[in-house]
């Protein structure tokens, strides 16, 4: 039993520091996380579990902002893009095709995005499409594994669909965005 003659009542004051999340044509991005800490493991951090590491969806993000003519309908894609690369480092002995499937889908999405848009080879697209590699892979743990994933892939002959009528390769409804 707790006496209550000496209890005390008091008011006190707790002071919360809360960041405004950054968003970027509506979508907001993750904080930037801790460089070492993100790095130390080959998966990284994904804090809000979409798949796609906070660096890299930062770097989608924020980068496409830069080169010009990248809409958002663009960045969608990059992160469908951006999760299927993830899925190589999550599952690199590629079991059941899973991983080849996704990174599939992410490409025929992007070919019907610019096949229903007319867009032809842009020179700041290339060095976006290099860039997202690079930023997804950017460790020798990382590389390695990609590379582990790749070579799954060796001596296999595979087949093109024809998506470029349809987005059905796409995660969401490009033609709606």
């Amino acid at each position: 039993m707790i006496a209550k003659k000496n209890r005390k009542s008091f008011k006190a004051t707790i002071e919360i520091e809360v960041e405004e999340p950054e968003i970027v044509n509506g979508y907001i991005l993750p904080p930037e996380p801790d460089e070492t800490l993100n790095n130390s493991t080959l998966l990284g951090v994904d804090s809000n579990n979409n798949g796609v590491r906070d660096d890299v969806e930062r770097w989608i993000f924020l980068e496409m902002e830069i080169y010009n003519g990248y809409e958002k309908i663009e960045q969608v894609i990059a992160m469908q893009r951006g999760k299927a690369a993830q899925s190589a480092l999550i599952d690199p002995t590629n079991k059941d095709d899973n991983v080849q499937i996704s990174m599939k889908a992410a490409r025929d999405c992007w070919t019907h995005y610019i096949y229903s848009k007319q867009i032809g080879f842009n020179a700041s697209r290339g060095k976006f499409s290099r860039g997202i590699k690079d930023k997804i892979f950017n460790t020798k743990e990382r590389l390695k594994t990609y590379w582990q994933y790749d070579s799954t892939l060796a001596g296999r002959v595979f087949t093109s669909t024809a998506t470029l009528k349809t987005q059905t390769q796409c995660e969401i409804n490009i033609d709606e965005l």
